[in-house]
């Protein structure tokens, strides 16, 4: 989904890629967004990570943890869905969201994951956008 939306941006047609290269450009999309929703959360706990004066590592698994955390929060908050609601739209039972929300599970699946990531996209299409930007100018800056 993001790989196709990345595709039709730079005017390339998705059905000329593999699927095997469809699903790599898939992954550094994520990447990238996963690296933008981590740059949120750190400058929003930057007094935290002060106080603890952790070493870079620690801190970047600090973060890791919280990035889908963060998007559960974003689309609970913005009141477009509850808890049940996005168990329903991802096809997962609710406690496994709860426990995502409380710390019990800090390493949910690939596919939960990519679920909410998509249906954050659509709550948040401005914000994907400018990702989808930076992605773009990262590869016009490369040989």
């Amino acid at each position: 989904m993001f790989a196709e939306l990345l595709c039709h941006r730079v005017g390339c047609n998705p059905a000329q890629l593999t699927k095997l290269e469809m699903l790599l450009l898939e992954n550094l999309i994520l990447e990238e967004i996963y690296r933008d929703i981590q740059a949120i959360i750190k400058a929003n706990k930057q007094f935290y990570c002060k106080l603890i004066r952790s070493e870079a590592e620690l801190e970047d698994d600090m973060l890791e943890k919280e990035v889908l955390l963060y998007v559960i929060h974003d689309l609970m908050n913005g009141g477009d869905y509850t808890l049940a609601g996005l168990a329903l739209y991802t096809h997962t039972h609710e406690d496994v969201l709860f426990d995502i929300v409380t710390g019990q599970n800090a390493n949910p699946s690939f596919v939960l994951s990519r679920r909410l990531f998509v249906l954050h996209r659509f709550v948040k299409p401005e914000y994907y956008d400018a990702i989808v930007q930076k992605v773009i100018a990262s590869f016009v800056k490369q040989p």
